[in-house]
């Protein structure tokens, strides 16, 4: 997300950007004419510092490290550290011309025509080293080890532009900023927001170093073995290198980091499984509790290495405001709120960035009034707008409140009405308004306000969510409005509640539960049409988990779990909750993926899989029509492994099908003579008998079944012999297709029943 697309605000950065790169191209000129002095130099070095801090309190990166080298290029020359003459000038003008057209591009990689221009000022300036750590590029972190750096950009031909940095699957963590002068600031004191003259970089601005960076890292601390006690025999030696080996940095790359991290976890998942199986009295209890313990250590540990200071994006809000306020002609004091010592995973701080600064520009644009408008419904002229942050139980906790005009929910249900968001009977129904607000393109603005297109929540609320987060906003007209964040301080990690539902485990976000009740305790009015529970003096809709999810029911509900979603609260019966866990969460294949509410799958040890859940296409299913009059299709899926069976059954599931699973071939033709099937899905490579052989049976037994394979393994060869037995369609496990596996199943079934 860039929140920058609001057409207002870009519009407003780009004429500033304009200007001065008007007089950049002055000043460029003027050195091709042999006119630059010192004033000259001092001017565009102002400039360039400018365009430097307003980029980045805007996200522009590229701009913001155009703007470092043109002032530390001016800095030089005013400092006689580099002669001026035409051929720099030339350089300068190109980079002049090029920074209005980085507006409308890509916020961190800038234009083609801004790369080249930088690619020829950093050749003629003969300015490499500060080039590097301010042109659009990579800069080298400090104490970064440069003999192995985990990437490399080839160099430009003449007259070519750098190579973009290829795009990679294997982020590497960035280091934290890099102070620009001794006179950053430490921490962030509230500050009154005045309408000064100077521009918003300020002499706080930092520089953030770039995503595809190696960072220098320190080797962490781990707890103390008894072993150690036994160095001093070693005369010191052991100490000596752990010493060297601590106070040392290294690059490290993020991708193997984060596998780490995961890795950690599923081992961790494996220890608790084991020990599930072990009675309480047997004696490895005791050290399977002590290595569990070790390796906890070791999980907090790595995710340590992930972290990075949350000042790194809190640092440029007071630089924000000022800058917004001033363009806006409103007053505005600002309040920042936070722990010295939050740290949180990097992924986390780059995903949720954009939406604290797009709620924070919200706040001052469509939130605190004019100064003359606030003095006449009697409010202090000056605005309060304030942020705090806090990590609370692995969760970064973020609320932004303001007291400015909040939202005027009549106008919001009469756009609403007009939109067809909401029906036209409807009263002003504050919970049922709120899940407009975040409707994708639903906006109370009009053409002629100074407003977005009407993507902002929508778009904050997908990022938040895309965290498996959490988030939540009050309002009373002409009081304020506060917004809560509540985000996973790991992205590798995730909290989820599980639910068992007729042998299969499915996962919630812990951020979206908020309670999980008895069964027996709960108020369910199943004889209502709406179906409804009481909580809290509220009534909610409630549904069977498995009619919710398409899984399969097998016993009486036991527990009754209730959600919270921006788009509304509602409950669901379960078979049984089993508790909170911490997972590691992989997206699915495109093969099973597409429209679904599954958002993921996580091993929890011995071969057991969760299916992870995603809360606001579990709600949209909800308002739209769980319950269906006709049947839906049946399909068995069959194969050895516990975690594959409970994807590929999880996946049809969520896309209308009846699934039933299988182990073995005796397994499913047991099921397909009893219970039946209108379709199977068979793994290739079984123990025993191959997928081949259940076709052969199926072909025997069942001549018109349709029949689809599944294989990560098969040779050409392999599939051949597959479709010679009669397999109806063949998969690689690794298809790079949305959807097909589902898609194909759906078109087989409707030809089975058109031919009879």
């Amino acid at each position: 997300m860039n929140w920058t697309s609001d057409p207002e605000l870009q519009q407003m950065f780009l004429t500033e950007l304009e200007e001065r790169s008007g007089r950049l191209l002055e000043g460029a000129r003027a050195m091709q004419r042999g006119e630059a002095d010192d004033e000259l130099a001092g001017a565009m070095l102002r400039e360039g510092h400018t365009i430097k801090g307003t980029s980045r309190v805007m996200g522009f990166e590229a701009l913001s490290r155009t703007g470092q080298l043109i002032e530390q290029l001016w800095r030089s020359i005013q400092h006689g550290d580099m002669e001026p003459h035409a051929e720099l000038g030339e350089a300068l003008e190109a980079v002049a011309l090029a920074i209005p057209g980085a507006v409308n591009a890509d916020p961190t990689g800038g234009t083609d025509a801004l790369a080249k221009a930088i690619a020829m000022l950093t050749n003629v300036g003969g300015h490499q080293g500060d080039a590097e750590a301010a042109a659009v590029g990579s800069p080298s972190p400090a104490g970064a080890v440069p003999e192995a750096p985990p990437q490399r950009v080839a160099e430009p031909r003449d007259g070519e532009a750098p190579a973009p940095v290829p795009a990679v699957s294997e982020p590497v963590v960035p280091g934290p900023v890099v102070p620009e002068s001794p006179e950053v600031p430490q921490a962030v004191e509230p500050a009154e927001i005045t309408q000064s003259d100077e521009g918003p970089a300020g002499s706080g601005d930092v520089i953030p170093l770039r995503p595809d960076v190696a960072m220098p890292v320190a080797a962490p601390s781990r707890p103390r073995f008894a072993a150690e006690d036994e160095r001093a025999e070693l005369g010191g030696l052991v100490g000596a290198v752990e010493s060297w080996a601590a106070e040392q940095t290294m690059a490290v790359n993020a991708g193997k980091l984060y596998r780490l991290i995961n890795e950690i976890a599923g081992i961790r998942n494996e220890l608790d499984s084991l020990r599930d199986l072990l009675p309480a009295d047997h004696p490895a209890i005791g050290g399977a509790a002590g290595l569990s313990e070790a390796i906890v250590e070791l999980q907090h540990d790595a995710l340590g290495l992930a972290a990075i200071p949350l000042s790194g994006m809190t640092n440029s809000l007071p630089q924000l405001v000022r800058y917004l306020a001033k363009k806006l002609d409103k007053d505005v004091r600002f309040e920042l709120v936070s722990d010295d010592d939050i740290a949180v995973d990097r992924q986390v701080i780059d995903t949720i960035s954009d939406p604290v600064r797009q709620l924070i520009v919200n706040a001052i644009r469509h939130g605190i009034e004019p100064p003359q408008t606030r003095t006449k419904i009697g409010k202090p002229q000056t605005g309060s707008l304030s942020m705090t942050a806090a990590v609370k139980d692995r969760r970064l906790e973020i609320v932004i409140t303001d007291d400015g005009a909040g939202v005027d929910w009549e106008t919001v249900r009469t756009e609403a009405i007009q939109q067809g968001l909401y029906p036209a009977d409807g009263g002003v129904d504050v919970d049922g308004l709120r899940a407009v607000l975040f409707a994708e393109g639903f906006s109370t603005v009009t053409p002629s306000d100074l407003g977005g297109d009407g993507r902002g929540l929508s778009t904050v609320a997908a990022a938040v969510e895309a965290l498996f987060g959490r988030i939540k906003l009050e309002s009373t007209a002409g009081v304020g409005a506060t917004v809560s964040i509540t985000v996973p301080t790991s992205r590798a990690l995730q909290r989820v509640v599980l639910v068992e539902e007729a042998g299969s485990k499915w996962g919630l976000p812990e951020a979206v539960v908020d309670e999980v009740l008895p069964a027996r305790d709960a108020a369910v009015d199943w004889s209502s049409p709406s179906r409804t529970i009481e909580w809290q003096g509220r009534a909610l809709p409630v549904v069977p988990f498995g009619e919710l999810t398409g899984a399969a029911t097998a016993g009486d509900p036991t527990e009754v779990v209730i959600m919270s979603h921006r788009l509304g609260e509602f409950a669901f019966t379960a078979e049984r909750v089993i508790g909170t866990r911490e997972v590691a969460v992989k997206e699915l294949g495109p093969l099973l993926s597409g429209p679904s509410h599954i958002s993921g799958a996580a091993l929890l040890g011995g071969g057991d899989v969760v299916l992870v859940l995603d809360a606001g296409r579990l709600f949209d299913r909800l308002s739209v029509e769980t319950r269906s009059e006709s049947p839906r299709a049946r399909v068995l899926v069959v194969d050895d492994s516990l975690g594959a069976r409970a994807v590929v059954s999880g996946a049809l599931a969520s896309s209308g099908f009846t699934t039933s699973v299988a182990s073995s071939v005796a397994e499913a033709l047991e099921i397909l003579g009893t219970e039946g099937a209108d379709a199977v899905v068979v793994d290739f490579s079984m123990p025993q008998e191959d997928g081949i052989a259940l076709v052969d049976e199926v072909r025997a037994n069942y001549s018109n079944l349709p029949v689809v394979m599944l294989s990560g393994v098969a040779t050409p060869e392999d599939q051949a012999r597959a479709k010679e037995a009669g397999v109806d369609a063949f998969f690689e496990k690794a298809d790079f297709r949305e959807g097909a596996l589902a898609d194909t199943l759906r078109k087989m079934l409707d030809v089975k029943r058109n031919t009879g």
